[in-house]
């Protein structure tokens, strides 16, 4: 309307324009994928942080950082560039525009965090046992076997404090084991059989392993023992014990290495099959004037010292000799038969 110009220069009016740059929308989205920073095939996902597996110089866990990727959100990236678009921005930053995708578990998660606490509490452990001058150790090198970690769950596996006691006990153990004995006569035989020497308790000494593991100590052990022996190693029995030579039905009593007594014996009656047993035990312990008793027969003794139930060494002052082959025929129903002298000296010593 040409003509009314004229009368538009006295009058005002405000215009509202809704748009001013309009495109194709699916041209548009077509342009955004074809960028390079839009290929699937160069992007890579981003790596959630992660517990590292057990580092044997710091003998503990690590956190190992989350990876950023370079993994676009699609309908994020359509979006800020169309909004770029629009207002004519000439630049889009995508990663503060929050178009990558994130990494699920950060380094600073608190669960991650807590996880590793715990397995470094495990393996910061260290239980020591000792053996007399042999120790043995235990730390995170073997401890970090027994864990496992699931995502941020950690499980100790406590069937493992009982393994491992297991094989120190079978190590150092020697109750009812082999051992080399030197005798007096100057030969080296090995004894087998017997209660005496280290037995370890294993199920209260694997109870204290575990426990040390979960509290995360460094401790000092003596195990818990069910029965001692005088020293450790193979000569467990020290320098103080009695000489029982049962082919030679002879005698030798050493008290701190000094040898105290020696003489002939009667031992179990081989004929009836009360051979006394062969072995090394303990005294289980000592009694003064004791009635032995059995079938069809009760028997005073001054010294009696008892070491396989209710076979043991005690006085025989009935006895007339001692020694020899007497025992093959004439022999007890399994004690050691002693001079009563001898009882008297090895009962005080």
């Amino acid at each position: 309307e040409p003509m009314l110009w004229i009368r538009s220069l006295w009058t005002e009016r405000d215009y509202q324009i809704g748009t001013i740059l309009v495109y194709d929308e699916t041209l548009f989205a077509e342009r955004v994928r074809s960028l390079s920073c839009m290929d699937e095939a160069q992007m890579e996902e981003p790596q959630d942080a992660y517990l590292s597996s057990y580092q044997f110089d710091t003998n503990s866990y690590e956190i190992v950082p989350e990876t950023r990727g370079t993994e676009l959100v699609e309908e994020r990236v359509l979006d800020v560039i169309s909004q770029a678009v629009l207002e004519l921005q000439k630049e889009v930053d995508l990663d503060m525009a929050g178009c990558y995708t994130k990494a699920a578990v950060s380094a600073d998660d608190a669960d991650l965090a807590a996880a590793a606490e715990e397995l470094n509490c495990f393996t910061g452990t260290v239980v020591t046992h000792r053996f007399g001058e042999q120790e043995e150790v235990l730390d995170g090198d073997t401890i970090h076997e027994w864990l496992t970690v699931d995502g941020q769950t950690v499980t100790l596996d406590e069937s493992k404090p009982a393994e491992y006691v297991r094989s120190l006990a079978k190590k150092y153990n020697t109750a009812y084991g082999k051992r080399p004995f030197l005798t007096t006569y100057g030969d080296v035989v090995t004894i087998q059989g017997g209660s005496y020497g280290w037995r370890m308790n294993e199920a209260k000494e694997a109870e204290a392993v575990l426990a040390a593991v979960k509290e995360g100590v460094i401790v000092t052990r003596e195990p818990e023992w069910i029965t001692e022996g005088a020293s450790h190693g193979e000569y467990d029995y020290g320098d103080t014990y009695v000489e029982v030579n049962l082919t030679g039905q002879h005698l030798f009593f050493y008290k701190n290495g000094n040898l105290l007594v020696e003489c002939d014996f009667v031992s179990g009656n081989a004929s009836k099959n009360w051979s006394t047993p062969a072995g090394i035990y303990p005294l289980t312990y000592k009694q003064r004037n004791a009635t032995l008793r059995g079938e069809n027969y009760a028997t005073p003794v001054s010294y009696w010292m008892p070491f396989n139930g209710n076979i043991g060494l005690h006085d025989a002052d009935w006895r007339g000799s001692f020694g020899g082959a007497l025992y093959k025929t004439n022999g007890s129903h399994g004690c050691v038969n002693l001079p009563p002298k001898a009882a008297k000296i090895i009962y005080e010593n």
